[in-house]
């Protein structure tokens, strides 16, 4: 209840740099929380404390002084007649989540710019559940607001030029009925 470690595991060695020897004993916030955090891993703790269950993600510093995304789950732990006695965190190393997220995010956002600046849209169909997916950008080019509804076949179907709009439909319902299995 000191929120000092107790016990470290081989994968808390890997992810901080400490040696069990090292960490055993020492304040966990004082080890690996970095000072601009610290407030808000003593609040984690103080949740801990309180009995709640803790799942989150934060930033910890490692022995070297680099930074690392963790996933932190923490409980606490208590015994029959004599409440809580400790608590028990797992941390995780995301930090290549993290950059693949950040990644993802920023390959989006060139997408979404490159489809504002050239006027085109994409979208995309699953036959399996009928679901269908729109940029933003296909969204403006339809002339809906975009977010306002979940697209559908129909609405796409609704923007197609009248003339091209059999043709549309026999290739769209072939497709599908082939992705069912039928010929």
């Amino acid at each position: 209840m000191e929120d000092r470690v107790l016990r470290a595991n081989p994968e808390f060695t890997r992810i901080f740099g400490y040696a069990p020897e090292e960490a055993i004993g020492t304040p966990i916030n004082e080890l690996i929380a970095p000072e601009e955090l610290r407030s808000e891993a003593e609040e984690y703790t103080r949740r801990i404390i309180n009995g709640e269950l803790l799942n989150t993600e934060t930033i910890r510093r490692r022995k070297d002084g680099k930074r690392v995304h963790v996933s932190l789950l923490a409980v606490p732990i208590s015994v029959p007649g004599g409440g809580q006695i400790a608590e028990y965190a797992i941390y995780r190393d995301i930090t290549e989540r993290r950059r693949a997220e950040e990644a993802l995010r920023r390959s989006e956002g060139y997408l979404a710019e490159a489809q504002r600046l050239t006027r085109s849209g994409s979208w995309a169909w699953n036959v399996r559940t009928q679901d269908v997916f729109w940029s933003q950008e296909m969204f403006r080019i339809f002339d809906y607001e975009p977010g306002q509804f979940r697209p559908t076949m129909s609405h796409f179907l609704e923007r197609v030029h009248p003339e091209d709009r059999p043709l549309v439909e026999r290739r769209a319902n072939g497709v599908g009925s082939k992705k069912r299995g039928r010929l």
